[in-house]
């Protein structure tokens, strides 16, 4: 998962990019993402 700093990144830069996170122990299974789900109270300008 994204640590603190890159989901606030995510939320200036691409905050409307989905997230695609492999699980390390079967990497078949990816689960998908929204920014504002990861960071749903991320600090922004507007």
């Amino acid at each position: 998962m994204p640590c603190g700093a890159c989901r606030q990144l995510l939320a200036e830069y691409a905050p409307k990019a989905d997230v695609y996170i492999a699980d390390s122990d079967d990497l078949k299974t990816i689960r998908e993402f929204t920014v504002q789900g990861l960071l749903p109270e991320a600090f922004t300008l507007s």
